[in-house]
């Protein structure tokens, strides 16, 4: 089972698998002590943004963004990087880029 985030402003979700998404789970848990927000959103197979206040928007793009970074780095690093893993680490900056842009014009 995959999960979606939705972004506003974009006409298509992020979509990953749900591996994809515990392995960013766990790098927002390494970020904040407050990241319910990532276990509900694998819980329910998706993260709509759209939905949520602008304030609290902003403070889950500025994680995501960080999270996908140092996810891609420890998947680039690794000594033999799967096909798996260099696929999501080829993904990853279409997450990051749309979060950096929420983060620049939340509204």
């Amino acid at each position: 089972m995959g999960v979606v985030v939705t972004v506003p402003h974009q006409e298509e979700p992020w979509r990953v698998g749900g591996r994809a998404f515990q392995l960013l789970v766990a790098e927002v848990e390494l970020l904040t002590t407050d990241s319910s927000f990532m276990v509900r959103a694998a819980a329910l197979n998706g993260l709509h943004l759209e939905m949520e206040p602008v304030p609290e928007r902003v403070r889950i793009a500025t994680l995501l963004a960080q999270a996908a970074r140092t996810l891609r780095a420890k998947l680039l690093s690794s000594d033999e990087p799967t096909g798996w893993e260099l696929s999501l680490a080829d993904y990853l900056p279409v997450l990051e880029m749309w979060m950096d842009g929420l983060e620049d014009s939340p509204g």
